[in-house]
């Protein structure tokens, strides 16, 4: 999700073109991507959190119970670094 410069690119319609690690892409910024926790891919779904608890699914009305096996990509661990520059 991010490159090797650290940035990850936006879609269409989100307010920056990138975000930092270890921060997502949303249509209000960039926004944190807590530890322990995977993305919830916003892009044509209609979920409520732009991140959910691992073990939880993302849903419409929130995070609920359950695997989530269309949304794999988990927020870096908190002592994670960056992924390394481009040389």
């Amino acid at each position: 999700l991010w490159d090797c410069n650290g940035m990850m690119t936006c879609s269409s319609g989100h307010y920056y073109p990138e975000c930092p690690f270890p921060q997502i892409c949303g249509g209000g910024g960039c926004y944190s991507c807590p530890s322990g926790h995977h993305i919830c891919n916003r892009e044509g779904a209609n979920y409520y959190s732009r991140t959910c608890w691992s073990g939880t699914k993302c849903h419409s009305t929130g995070c609920v119970s359950g695997e989530d096996p269309d949304n794999p990509y988990l927020c870096p661990p908190a002592d994670a670094d960056p992924p390394p520059a481009a040389r």
